[in-house]
């Protein structure tokens, strides 16, 4: 949890959307190409979760069910900025979210002191 508190690098989560016919292989090559554009900018992934293919609420681009990759990333403020340009110009990708983390470790000593007056 102390990595929240880390002044340069902010804690940032990317949800990628992926045709749902898509590949094991073109999955692995997703997120390796991730993994490198992310150290290119100075940053890491910490986490990776496959939620595997999900029905869409909604057709997107002709596709009805999507797979989900959900990257935990720890990067700097222009470094986020860059990878997000990359992103939105990624044909892989039916559709991405990519936001900043709130810094839950705070939030929990501040919650504690207000309840327990710690």
């Amino acid at each position: 949890m102390a990595r929240y508190l880390n002044p340069t690098k902010k804690q940032y989560e990317l949800v990628a959307v992926m045709e749902g016919k898509t590949t094991s292989a073109k999955k692995k090559a997703f997120l390796e190409k991730m993994e490198k554009q992310v150290e290119a900018f100075g940053g890491k992934i910490t986490e990776t979760l496959d939620w595997g293919v999900r029905d869409l609420a909604y057709p997107i681009l002709k596709n009805t069910t999507g797979v989900y990759l959900i990257l935990s990333i720890e990067l700097d403020g222009k470094g986020a900025k860059d990878l997000h340009a990359k992103l939105r110009l990624d044909d892989t990708l039916i559709r991405s979210l990519f936001i900043q983390k709130e810094k839950l470790f705070i939030s929990k000593i501040i919650f504690n002191f207000m309840i327990y007056k710690i």
